[in-house]
């Protein structure tokens, strides 16, 4: 690893996934994952589907935390069922951004 890759990595344990800093432990598949979980965003359905949300969970998590997880799969957060919508990797963290429909 280069110096500043090395640098990233301690930046982001130490700030980022750190619980007494940004992030918090939750349950991710029967396994206590600490990461950062932004879940204020809710949009209604389209025309004639007003009477259905969506729920958007975006899960920041290490690489190291948790294995890929494929587009469209289902996995559980603090005992809420959700659908992988997308997945993006950048500098050892995956943002997972995660649906759940109701009405």
């Amino acid at each position: 690893m280069t110096a500043f890759t090395d640098q990233i990595e301690t930046d982001r344990d130490a700030t980022f996934l750190n619980a007494a800093e940004l992030a918090t432990e939750h349950v991710i598949d029967d396994v206590d994952v600490v990461c950062v979980v932004t879940s204020d965003l809710a949009a209604a359905g389209p025309a004639g589907m007003e009477a259905v949300w969506t729920d958007r969970t975006v899960l920041h998590v290490s690489t190291e935390a948790i294995n890929r997880w494929p587009v469209g799969s289902r996995h559980v957060i603090d005992g809420e069922k959700l659908r992988v919508e997308s997945l993006s990797e950048d500098l050892g963290m995956y943002a997972i951004t995660l649906t759940r429909s109701r009405s």
